[in-house]
């Protein structure tokens, strides 16, 4: 059993119910680390930019003045972030999209997801990735195959910039 393909499946209302307990339990555990890697990818791309952009406002103010030092100096409370989610936990939005009312099978999936993006953000997400993944290794080995026609001897200096942009024009 592939933790992907089950995980696509269950997030499909129109297959959903063909997976047996112990596929849904193999997908909603795929969908939750899935999740996870999610969101530490975008915190990380976050803090990059939250230090680039402090890193330029430090660069055009050039000294800290006064007031600034004031303003730091009257904050007693903390701040605390809100969370969008209510603080619900991925497993839970999972949980309750078990056992989803079952769409007919010519019912496309993707105009399901796009209608349900705004009531069910999180697991909008989480579709975008998994669907995204191809079901069979055809695909990763075509791109491989090709990766060894760039990267010969003769070109292993290329960049690691220029090596991406030619497998998406390749790919």
């Amino acid at each position: 059993e592939e933790p992907i393909f089950s995980s696509v499946i269950f997030l499909d209302p129109r297959f959903q119910r063909m997976l047996s307990i112990e596929q849904k339990s193999i997908a909603k555990n795929h969908l939750n680390k899935t999740w996870n890697a999610m969101k530490l990818t975008s915190e990380t791309i976050v803090n990059n930019d939250v230090s680039e952009t402090t890193t330029n406002e430090d660069d055009t103010i050039g000294e800290i003045d006064e007031f600034e030092i004031f303003l730091s100096s009257q904050s007693s409370t903390p701040c605390f972030e809100v969370e969008n989610n209510d603080n619900r936990s991925i497993r839970v939005i999972i949980e309750e999209f078990d056992n989803v009312p079952r769409l007919h099978h010519k019912s496309c999936v993707l105009k399901y997801w796009s209608e349900n993006k705004i009531i069910k953000p999180e697991l909008f997400q989480l579709t975008q990735v998994v669907m995204a993944v191809p079901c069979t290794q055809v695909t990763v080995e075509r791109t491989f195959s090709g990766l060894k026609f760039i990267c010969n001897d003769l070109r292993s200096s290329i960049s690691s910039h220029l090596l991406d942009d030619i497998m998406v024009i390749r790919g």
